[in-house]
């Protein structure tokens, strides 16, 4: 069960929102500006999170070897 929710959440539930978010209401509420503001702002908005959820990714991955490789427990 704990397998399929996360499954659910991390498949389906996450980027469905997201596309709501991104392509719904922000591209929708920039579309008041011109289509074109609205594709590109909306998709550079989209970046930005985007590009920070992946370098605590990256960050988070770097502390866990460096903990791993120096005897620590990784981090939960």
């Amino acid at each position: 069960m704990p397998f399929l929710l996360s499954f659910l959440g991390g498949a389906i539930f996450t980027p469905f929102g997201e596309e709501i978010l991104f392509r719904g209401v922000v591209a929708n509420a920039l579309n008041r500006y011109g289509v074109f503001a609205g594709v590109v702002l909306s998709s550079i908005i989209f970046g930005l999170v985007h590009g920070v959820s992946v370098i605590l990714h990256c960050v988070y991955n770097a502390m866990n070897s460096i903990a791993s490789a120096v005897g620590f427990a990784p981090m939960q």
